[in-house]
């Protein structure tokens, strides 16, 4: 069987732009099917920050603060 038609198998990663930061994607294929994938969304790394941004905050600035991070619960959902 000729390279061009063996079933694709490895891995990769790429990034694309969103509008809060970079989208990470990292997918494995095996026999040229999707055997494994990953997406970060850079609202993790937001949600772990508003921890300690949240930790010496007044309690009537608690729901600006949050609202400012603009953090979507789809994007923490990946």
């Amino acid at each position: 069987m000729p390279p061009a038609a063996r079933p694709a198998s490895g891995e990769g990663v790429g990034c694309a732009e969103g509008p809060r930061g970079g989208v990470w994607y990292w997918v494995r294929l095996v026999g040229g099917r999707i055997a494994a994938a990953h997406v970060c969304d850079p609202a993790l790394a937001q949600a772990a920050a508003l921890e300690h941004v949240l930790a010496g905050a007044r309690d009537e600035d608690v729901a600006m603060i949050v609202r400012s991070f603009g953090l979507s619960a789809a994007g923490a959902d990946l």
